[in-house]
């Protein structure tokens, strides 16, 4: 065994420096590759997540597109009417619901905007009301095509 001396000598101070920075050098490698996995894995949360949302804006855009593109008759009765406007008023609050909750309030205000929507007059609206209906349901399904379009939506809530 070394004399009490050796410990403190240069020879030893530098040993245990070389070994204490090996090792402190080794956990620092460990440490950042571990958190370099970490941020991989949660990187591609996000991606999948972000993927999922915009195949569920997408599912939206389609079913929007159908809506728009419903066929009614001129002749049209007040209950057949009716009930094209609970359909569509059902479709637009589940789209509009799902946005607000897994999106977030800000998305939900991006889907509901009206900002320079134009006034026109569809050629296969039934009535003034149905003009109304498609006008808005053209604005919702352009504001999800900018949604879709977007990766602003990617770290919603």
């Amino acid at each position: 065994m070394p004399t009490f001396s050796y410990w403190f000598s240069g020879a030893a101070l530098a040993a245990f420096v070389v070994f204490v920075g090996a090792g402190y050098g080794w956990y620092r490698a460990a440490l950042s590759e571990e958190h370099s996995a970490d941020q991989k894995v949660s990187e591609g949360i996000k991606a999948k997540a972000a993927a999922t949302m915009r195949a569920k804006l997408q599912g939206f855009y389609i079913e929007l597109g159908d809506l728009i593109g419903t066929p009614l008759q001129r002749d049209l009765t007040d209950e057949e009417f009716s009930n094209y406007r609970e359909r569509a008023a059902k479709i637009l609050n589940a789209q509009g619901e799902w946005i607000q909750s897994q999106m977030g309030d800000a998305a939900f205000a991006r889907y509901t905007d009206r900002t320079d929507m134009n006034a026109v007059h569809f050629s296969i609206a039934v009535n003034a009301v149905h003009n109304t209906m498609l006008m808005n349901q053209t604005r919702l399904r352009q504001n999800l095509k900018s949604m879709i379009e977007s990766s602003a939506w990617a770290n919603s809530p």
